[in-house]
C-alpha cells in the first residue's frame, strides 16, 4: 500500500496539483498507520530555503485535492489523512559526496579540475 501511495502521489503533485509554489518534489517514501486512516509522505523539495518553505506550504494548501484524487485512483473508500514532511536525505548525500570530493582532491587522488563521474570518449580529442 506504502509504494502505492508513494508513486500515486508523486504524480499527482507532479500533474495534477497546479499550485504555483509548488515546485520540483520527489516523494522519498510513505509510512501508512496500520488502520490507514494516517499516512505521512516524506518529500524532498529542490531549491532555496525559501522555496522549499513555499513547496511545503502549497502542498499543505493542496492537501484535500491530493487526498481526494489518491482515494479515487486507489479507489479507496476512505482516503488515509495525509501528512507531508521534509526529506533532506538528498540534499545530505550530495553534501557528503560534495565533502568527500573535496578530501580526494586535498589528499590528491582527484586533480583539482577533474570530476569522478566524467569520462572521456573514445575517438574524440
Amino acid at each position: 500500500m506504502e509504494h502505492q501511495i508513494q508513486r500515486v502521489v508523486g504524480e499527482i503533485i507532479g500533474k495534477g496539483a497546479r499550485d504555483p509554489r509548488i515546485g520540483f518534489v520527489s516523494v522519498m517514501g510513505v509510512d501508512v498507520t496500520p488502520d490507514l486512516k494516517n499516512a505521512h509522505i516524506h518529500v524532498s523539495v529542490y531549491g532555496s530555503e525559501e522555496e522549499v518553505a513555499k513547496t511545503l506550504e502549497g502542498l499543505e494548501s493542496a492537501r484535500s485535492f491530493i487526498q481526494r484524487e489518491l482515494a479515487s485512483a486507489l479507489r479507496l473508500r476512505y482516503s488515509p489523512k495525509i501528512f507531508f514532511h521534509r526529506d533532506d536525505s538528498i540534499a545530505y548525500t550530495m553534501k557528503v559526496e560534495e565533502m568527500l570530493g573535496s578530501l580526494r582532491r586535498e589528499d590528491g587522488q582527484l586533480p583539482a579540475d577533474d570530476d569522478e563521474d566524467t569520462e572521456e570518449t573514445p575517438g574524440t580529442d
